[in-house]
């Protein structure tokens, strides 16, 4: 499954919503999660899914980014991971994906 998005801008809720379903529905199937340069998108991704379902916060999930030499080239990836536990709060699309600690 490809979820298209560009990195000069955001992914979108619906975006990240699709993800997180696609990891959801095949619990014990290896998924291969890359971008072209497999660090902004990849890394995004990722720690996304940390901070929503295994209750990370996005310093622990930068951190392991950090670890596995991913890196946000573009700075707006950072200040979106950095936030997104208040955007898991507030968006219709999200909400319903996030797993109580």
């Amino acid at each position: 499954m490809a979820i298209p998005w560009n990195a000069r801008h955001l992914p979108t809720d619906a975006q990240m919503a699709d993800f997180f379903d696609l990891l959801r529905v095949n619990p014990k199937t290896k998924i291969f999660v890359q971008c072209q340069l497999g660090a902004d998108r990849t890394g995004v991704m990722i720690a996304a899914y940390r901070i929503a379902d295994e209750n990370w916060t996005p310093r622990q999930a930068i951190a392991e980014m950090k670890a596995f030499h991913l890196h946000f080239w573009l700075p707006h990836l950072n200040r979106y991971i950095e936030q997104f536990p208040q955007r898991l709060e507030s968006s219709p699309e999200l909400r319903p994906l996030v797993v109580s600690p």
